[in-house]
Order: structure tokens, then C-alpha cells, then sequence
């Protein structure tokens, strides 16, 4: 394989990922919820675009969420 196909590649690969920073905390939370909240119902953000402008992975906060709510309903 020549060089310049497998430095394509590495790029291509590299540009597929998808990379998550940390996010500034909000100095007014209940503000940005409903923020959020609106932006959810009125179809302007998606649940996973406000996942991960906090810095978190949607998949793993599903996961999560998931989890909680098992243990919630086997303690009911």
C-alpha cells in the first residue's frame, strides 16, 4: 500500500471519530433546563446535541438512565 493511501486513511479515520470535550457549568441551571426543555419541544435541539454539549456521551447517559430506572421499579 503506498504511503499517501495510508496517510488518507489514518485521516479518514481520524475525522470519523467523534470527540467529546468537557463543558463549561452553567452559571444558571434551572435557566439552561428549560432552555432545553423548550428547545426539545419546539424540534430546535435534539436530546443527544444537549448530551453532548455537556461534555457527556449519549449512549453511556442512556445506559445510565436505563439502569436507574430498573432499580426504581424493583424497589416499588
Amino acid at each position: 500500500m503506498r504511503q499517501s493511501s495510508m496517510i488518507s486513511l489514518a485521516r479518514q479515520a481520524y475525522l470519523a471519530k467523534q470527540w467529546t470535550g468537557t463543558a463549561m457549568e452553567s452559571v444558571d441551571s434551572l435557566k439552561e433546563s428549560k432552555s432545553n426543555e423548550c428547545e426539545i419541544n419546539n424540534g430546535i435541539r435534539s436530546r443527544r446535541s444537549i448530551v453532548e454539549g455537556q461534555g457527556r456521551n449519549f449512549d453511556k447517559h442512556l445506559r445510565e438512565l436505563q439502569s436507574e430506572k430498573m432499580i426504581f421499579i424493583e424497589e416499588n
